[in-house]
């Protein structure tokens, strides 16, 4: 079974974590029994058990995700990184935040630190048992180069129509989080989506669109504004004269012999001014086309 412990009789040494034991150096008698010998030796070795299962593990997440040692953690100047120590078996721990505000700390659960100056430094973290000690660190980059964003579309559509949103980004540092509005309502968090615009009338809507993109150091781009021509399409309404029984069969009596009947409409269209002609699906099959 592999111990912590490194012996070595024919050199007279015994080296276990942080400890080194020269029984030459200890000038024993080479009289010594080998019964007091083995004793000693086990009583040395219980003594120095007590290191090998109170081992220091030293280690922190950062903004609540696992790191490994030495990892790079990205962040745009201005924000904050949360530290919360994983650290076990130990009695004190020991912060150093180079870059970062405040520098330092005592407590396994230091609050926000903030990083207010560009830089590639570290964050590094001591824990001791009272004995021995330990570290643990990670590289921060703070960085204030914001992604730079633009989009395209098709312009002048007619209501109805889907429109294909197409971004484009440069600087920053990937992946990024996008973050759609479009005029008349609806939103994404997707980089090219796709959005239908709606709008009744003689004329053409316009529709301002933004987005925000915010890259993985949490630096974000100013945000981009587009307006979007829509051709309206027209307001259509008809109605019944009867007022009494709008759209009903009963007033005809209809039989089996006779299973027609004849409705009356009237075409109120508010944009009636700009419809120049009427198609009518009256939902029997029948279609109409070319009305006035």
């Amino acid at each position: 079974m592999k111990t912590p412990f490194d012996i070595r009789p024919e050199s007279n040494t015994f080296t276990v974590p942080h400890i080194t034991l020269n029984l030459t150096a200890l000038k024993f008698n080479r009289t010594i029994r080998r019964y007091g010998l083995s004793l000693f030796l086990l009583n040395m070795l219980l003594f120095c058990s007590q290191f090998a299962y109170s081992q220091l593990v030293p280690g922190f997440i950062v903004n609540g995700q696992a790191v490994t040692e030495g990892d790079t953690i990205n962040i745009c100047r201005g924000n904050s990184l949360t530290y919360l120590s994983t650290a076990t078996g130990n009695t004190t721990t020991n912060w150093q935040f180079h870059l970062g505000t405040p520098a330092t700390s005592v407590v396994p659960n230091p609050p926000a630190i903030l990083y207010n100056v560009n830089g590639l430094d570290s964050t590094i973290q001591i824990v001791s048992d009272g004995v021995v000690s330990d570290t643990f660190f990670i590289i921060v980059n703070v960085t204030n180069v914001k992604p730079v964003v633009d989009f395209t579309y098709n312009n002048n559509v007619c209501s109805g129509t889907l429109v294909q949103f197409t971004s484009t980004v440069s600087s920053g540092t990937p992946p990024y989080t996008y973050a759609w509005t479009f005029g008349g309502g609806g939103t994404s968090t997707l980089a090219n989506p796709t959005h239908t615009f709606t709008s009744l009338g003689c004329g053409t809507a316009n529709f301002n669109n933004t987005l925000t993109v915010t890259d993985a150091t949490g630096c974000a781009s100013t945000i981009v504004t587009h307006p979007i021509n829509i051709l309206q399409a027209p307001d259509v309404e008809l109605e019944d004269p009867d007022v009494i029984s709008p759209f009903s069969n009963c007033e005809n009596s209809p039989t089996p012999e006779n299973p027609n009947f004849l409705i009356t409409i009237n075409n109120v269209s508010p944009d009636s001014a700009c419809i120049n002609t009427y198609n009518i699906n009256w939902g029997d099959g029948n279609v109409q086309t070319g009305l006035t």
